[in-house]
């Protein structure tokens, strides 16, 4: 962990140093004779591609645990923590920009819609369209959820409806089906912004595969919608859900305030 932060840090420095130990060991293994001159230019050449290569992903590698936990346990404290200090590194263009989504996606976990959708909102998405197309779709699904969050449906349709059409464009495999839940959250979000309550719950089959955040912020749209529909045992039972699973999430507070509520309003 210390090692990946420090080629993230000083990723020149980094290659320098790692690629001067390796090339003398080559030098020493030309000189005991295990490997000719083409050999080791060969080897030298293929070291300093690799070591390049994984000094440009070790943010994503040093992202990778935090994410785990926050979709699988909703924890957002280590994503948190990782993708803030990651932007104290010098990041430059497109990476820093990525990190700056991440740390959105952190602070809305932990309630800070405001400060997630200013972030989100200041990003050149121009910028973001140099790189891959499911990145664009990220960042429209993500600012479109701070949108809903802060009930600004209007500003939220749009980009919702711009997520599905991004997902449409990735090219069938197992990489456009690993955003499938992403392009169907989009669908059953925007029927809830459009004060669709009756198709938002044509959504509600269980998703198996999807992380359990996913599963927790699901259950609590679809309580809101029962709840504007007046079938307020089926929120609760969803609350409820969000309850039990939402672990360190911020949206546990919304369902804890909505079924105490609902039951202030029983009494």
């Amino acid at each position: 962990m210390k090692f990946n932060k420090f080629v993230a840090k000083h990723k020149v420095l980094a290659l320098i140093l790692i690629n001067g130990v390796e090339y003398l060991f080559l030098a020493f293994m030309y000189y005991l004779q295990f490997l000719g001159l083409t050999g080791v230019i060969v080897w030298a050449i293929i070291l300093f591609i690799v070591n390049f290569l994984s000094a440009w992903v070790v943010e994503s590698v040093l992202l990778e645990g935090p994410l785990k936990v926050l979709d699988n346990y909703c924890d957002p404290d280590d994503f948190y923590n990782m993708t803030k200090e990651l932007l104290s590194y010098k990041l430059k263009g497109r990476k820093r920009l990525v990190i700056l989504m991440d740390y959105s996606t952190a602070l809305s976990a932990k309630g800070e819609y405001e400060e997630a959708c200013s972030i989100l909102e200041s990003i050149d998405s121009a910028k973001l369209s140099q790189g891959a197309a499911h990145i664009l779709m990220i960042y429209n699904y993500n600012l479109a959820c701070m949108y809903m969050n802060l009930e600004r449906y209007e500003e939220a349709r749009p980009l919702f409806e711009v997520t599905e059409q991004f997902y449409n464009c990735l090219k069938e495999g197992k990489f456009k089906s690993s955003w499938a839940i992403i392009a169907e959250n989009a669908k059953l979000f925007n029927h809830y912004c459009k004060g669709e309550y009756a198709e938002t719950l044509r959504y509600e089959q269980d998703v198996e595969n999807a992380p359990l955040r996913q599963k927790v912020s699901r259950s609590f749209t679809f309580a809101k919608a029962y709840l504007a529909l007046g079938e307020n045992e089926k929120a609760r039972e969803k609350l409820n859900f969000v309850l039990v699973n939402g672990n360190r999430l911020h949206i546990v507070k919304l369902a804890k305030q909505l079924l105490d509520n609902m039951q202030n309003n029983v009494n």
